[in-house]
């Protein structure tokens, strides 16, 4: 099972206080931004943008800019990819849904193609402490769906806390990744206040990695009788990129949303299993990132194979949160 025991959360604890939280500080605090007023503090084009993705409510995949896209932005308005990135941050945090003040932080990615993803902290509420994110996790993510293998630089509003590292610690070339800190919020893209922050990954469980996060070849996976049914072939497809090095569980799910869009979601493990996402949680990230909510969620399907966990009882747990939707399950070989 995957659920997160009381020996775990103390774990989790423990690490927070020695390595800090993704939380602003007293200095940093403010509300959480509305989406309304992150869009009217970015230039037009890049506004322009953001509105489109959000508007097609999953149909052109999360919240991001194509590197096509992040090269008209930035030759239209002149900014640098950085001051881009920063002004990002403010439409990440809006997106976010992680209750408690000063938790609303969001992360932005830029891939070594030069794509930007932006990544949200989420909690579903009454399902314990395992079934949350953090933007930044959030963030690799929205780039590993879309393809990405290598990563080329993070923008964030406070240092990612132990559990944040820990999971970009598990990418390819997590050593080469450029973390900056904006200094000061959402104005950050109009003054350059900028921070290059280190890696700083003293203390964390590093031992037996192995495989890499992002850019793993494609696995087969045999369904048998139920290959004509398609939501659980994208499942099963889901399942054969999931990256699993630990406990072989290479699990994936697909869910459809009242409008008929499917997502899809990706088991992504750590060498500490408190970090891991699950891969219901990992398509939800994918609905809300898009401009949906849970309640759009009509159906989920759930392919896994046998390994030395399983994410059924988890799935059911979070699927039971959502007012108990239709869950089906399939174990695959």
């Amino acid at each position: 099972m995957l659920l997160m025991s009381a020996g775990d959360e103390v774990e989790l604890e423990r690490w927070r206080t020695q390595h800090g939280r993704c939380q602003l500080s007293g200095a940093k605090m403010r509300p959480q931004p509305t989406m309304a007023q992150a869009l009217s503090k970015l230039p037009s084009i890049l506004a322009l943008v953001v509105k489109m993705r959000l508007k097609a409510g999953g149909w052109l995949g999360p919240v991001s800019l194509t590197a096509e896209e992040a090269t008209d932005v930035l030759a239209a308005t002149k900014m640098n990819v950085r001051e881009m990135m920063g002004a990002l941050l403010d439409v990440a945090a809006a997106m976010g849904r992680m209750p408690g003040e000063g938790n609303h932080i969001g992360a932005v990615l830029e891939a070594e193609s030069g794509a930007i993803y932006l990544g949200s902290p989420f909690a579903w509420q009454g399902t314990g402490l395992k079934f949350s994110m953090h933007g930044v996790q959030a963030a690799v993510l929205n780039a590993w769906h879309q393809g990405e293998s290598r990563l080329r630089s993070l923008m964030v509003e406070t240092p990612p806390c132990a559990c944040c590292r820990q999971f970009l610690r598990e990418t390819w070339n997590w050593n080469n990744i450029k973390i900056y800190q904006a200094g000061d919020g959402s104005e950050s893209g109009k003054t350059g206040a900028f921070t290059e922050i280190p890696f700083a990954m003293n203390g964390l469980k590093l031992e037996g990695i192995k495989s890499r996060l992002m850019g793993e070849p494609q696995r087969g996976i045999t369904l048998g009788k139920f290959e004509t049914n398609e939501l659980i072939n994208l499942a099963a497809e889901a399942a054969s990129y999931a990256y699993a090095p630990y406990s072989k569980n290479f699990a994936g799910v697909a869910l459809k949303t009242k409008r008929g869009t499917v997502h899809l979601g990706r088991y992504a493990e750590c060498s500490s299993s408190i970090v891991g996402v699950l891969a219901i949680e990992s398509a939800l990230i994918s609905v809300v990132a898009s401009g949906g909510s849970l309640s759009d969620v009509a159906e989920v399907i759930l392919v896994e194979t046998r390994g030395t966990v399983t994410q059924f009882s988890a799935t059911q747990k979070l699927v039971m949160a959502m007012d108990n939707i239709p869950f089906r399950f399939m174990m695959a070989t």
